[in-house]
């Protein structure tokens, strides 16, 4: 079964607004299958273009839940969500590894259209990494490359969101109404840290300086995130 982009738009809509029609759950599941084998074939063709010693590859499919909640925090429609079929590559290394991790997959990926999103140069609340965006017919999929230290910050941050409230990840004030005053000046602090690492882990991967002071702080960010959530439990 082809479905249109208008078609899937409409999906979205209903995915939004709770309104879904038996016609919405066949196109879903028409979609969802096409979103596995994209994410089954991005996963091998990535093994397959780099080295498997040098890198790790993971990958994710948002489930429906995810998806309506992405919907819910603007206006994009469906068609146009680029990481609901997500592969992450892990690289080993500093700038100089990934930048040429993300030159082979441009070069040798299979798609219709592809874009590079550089967020080293423009970062997002301080997250850095290099996005591809794939596309394939109807399906956008997302490869994120990130460097190790790029890729414990973002896992830390996502860590401390759960605290906070997802929407910190975004832009969007950090939720403590629920938290101490005490707690409150932790999670201030630590959004600090992190704003702070962010710019000191791009200098030490662009002009390869030490990285052990950056492994001291991370643990020490990840040591104050258990804390705080230990108190809160």
């Amino acid at each position: 079964m082809e479905v249109s982009k208008g078609r899937i738009d409409r999906l979205g809509n209903s995915i939004r607004d709770g309104s879904m029609s038996e016609d919405d759950n066949q196109v879903l599941r028409v979609m969802r299958t096409k979103w596995e084998v994209t994410k089954t074939d991005l996963e091998n063709e990535l093994i397959e273009l780099l080295q498997p010693d040098e890198i790790d590859v993971f990958h994710r499919l948002k489930d429906v839940e995810s998806i309506k909640q992405k919907l819910a925090r603007s206006t994009i429609q469906l068609s146009r969500i680029r990481d609901i079929v997500g592969l992450r590559v892990i690289v080993t290394g500093g700038r100089r590894e990934q930048d040429k991790v993300v030159h082979e997959i441009v070069s040798g990926i299979r798609c219709d259209r592809l874009k590079v999103i550089d967020r080293r140069t423009a970062p997002s609340e301080g997250y850095r990494a290099v996005h591809i965006e794939i596309t394939r017919g109807v399906v956008i999929a997302e490869v994120q490359v990130r460097t190790e230290f790029q890729h414990e910050w973002a896992h830390l941050f996502e860590m401390l969101s759960f605290t906070v409230g997802r929407g910190s990840r975004y832009g969007e004030p950090p939720s403590v109404g629920h938290l101490s005053l005490q707690d409150r000046s932790s999670v201030l602090a630590l959004l600090k840290n992190f704003t702070e690492l962010s710019f000191e882990i791009a200098n030490v991967e662009i002009f390869e300086t030490s990285t052990s002071e950056i492994h001291k702080k991370l643990e020490i960010q990840k040591t104050l995130i258990n804390q705080l959530q230990k108190g809160l439990d």
